[in-house]
C-alpha cells in the first residue's frame, strides 16, 4: 500500500481530533439520540433526525482520519541531518522575481495542505520545484497564467528540535532572569521596607541591584534568542510571539542601561520599563520552549 508523507505536527493534530471525536462528540451524540427517542414518534422527531445526521458525519470523519493515519508516513525532520536544501517539512520564504512579492510556505503532506495558513502540498507544482533547492536559487513554476520565477529568500526546517543543551539553556535563563525581576520587585524590596529599613536605604539598594539584574536579564534573553533562532531561523525573532517578547525585553533593558549611563533621565520610564520587562518575562514563561510546542 502506498504511504503518503505527513509531518509529525499534522499527525498529532489528526490524532487529537480523532480522540475528541471518539471521547467527546460520539458519546454526546449517542446521548442526544437516546433523549430524542424518548420524545415519541421518530418520523416527526426533528431532534432525532438531526442527531442521527450528525452521528453519520462524525462516524464518517472518524473513518476518514483513521484511513489517513493508517496510510501516512509520518516524517519527523528533526531526525534528518541539515543539508541546507529545501525538504519536506521545510518552511521557505520565496519572492516573485518579477514583482518582488514575498510569501512564506511550509511544505506539508496532501492531507495537511491549507494555502490560507501557508501550508503547501508537497505534490503541488511550486513545492515540486522547490524541493532540493537552496537559499538564493531561482526556480521556474508553470502556472495557468504562464511561467513564474521565484527566488528562495530563506529556508528553515521548522520541525527541527533544539539540542538538549539548548532547551536547558532556555529554561534556566528564563527561570533566573524572570524569577530575579519578580523576586526583587515584589518580594525583596517590599520585605526590606517592612523590616524597618529607611526608605532612602531601600531606594539605594534598589538602585544598586536593578541595573545588575537588568543587565543579567538582557544577557539571558539574548541566550534565549539564540536558541529560538536555532530552531526557527531569524524570522522567529519577529514572527513568533516568543521572539517578539525577547526583542521587547532586550530593547527595554538597553534603554534602562543607557539611562543608567547618563544618556537621559526619566524616573517614570525607568519604573515602566522594569515592570514591562517583568510582564514580558511572565508572558514568556507561559510559552513553550522552542521545539516543545507539541
Amino acid at each position: 500500500m502506498t504511504k503518503f508523507p505527513m509531518t509529525i505536527q499534522g499527525a498529532r493534530a489528526l490524532e487529537d481530533e480523532l480522540k475528541h471525536l471518539k471521547t467527546v462528540l460520539r458519546p454526546q451524540i449517542t446521548q442526544a439520540i437516546a433523549e430524542a427517542r424518548e420524545l415519541g414518534d421518530l418520523k416527526e422527531n426533528a431532534e432525532y433526525h438531526a442527531a442521527r445526521e450528525q452521528q453519520g458525519m462524525v462516524e464518517a470523519r472518524i473513518r476518514d482520519i483513521e484511513g489517513r493515519l493508517q496510510n501516512a508516513q509520518v516524517i519527523d525532520i528533526a531526525n534528518i541531518p541539515p543539508t541546507g536544501k529545501v525538504i519536506f517539512g521545510t518552511t521557505v520564504d520565496i519572492a516573485n522575481v518579477e514583482t518582488d512579492e514575498q510569501v512564506t510556505y511550509q511544505i506539508v503532506g496532501d492531507d495537511e495542505a491549507d494555502i490560507k495558513q501557508g501550508k503547501l502540498s508537497v505534490s503541488s507544482p511550486i513545492a515540486r520545484a522547490l524541493i532540493g533547492k537552496e537559499e538564493g536559487d531561482v526556480v521556474a513554476v508553470k502556472t495557468p497564467s504562464g511561467l513564474i520565477e521565484y527566488e528562495i529568500v530563506e529556508s528553515a526546517t521548522s520541525d527541527r528540535q533544539p539540542a538538549r543543551a539548548g532547551i536547558i539553556t532556555w529554561q534556566l535563563a528564563q527561570t533566573f532572569w524572570v524569577g530575579g525581576l519578580w523576586l526583587l520587585q515584589f518580594l525583596v524590596l517590599p520585605a526590606l521596607g517592612r523590616v524597618g529599613l529607611a526608605p532612602l536605604l531601600v531606594d539605594e539598594i534598589a538602585g544598586s541591584l536593578k541595573p545588575l539584574l537588568v543587565g543579567f536579564a538582557a544577557f539571558c534573553s539574548a541566550l534565549q534568542a539564540l536558541v529560538l533562532v536555532q530552531v526557527m531561523g531569524l524570522r522567529g525573532l519577529w514572527r513568533d510571539v516568543r521572539g517578539q517578547l525577547l526583542l521587547a525585553v532586550m530593547m527595554l533593558a538597553g534603554s534602562l542601561l543607557l539611562m543608567r549611563a547618563g544618556w537621559f533621565e526619566s524616573l517614570y520610564w525607568a519604573s515602566f520599563s522594569f515592570l514591562a520587562m517583568a510582564l514580558c518575562g511572565l508572558m514568556l514563561v507561559l510559552q513553550p520552549a522552542p521545539g516543545r510546542e507539541y
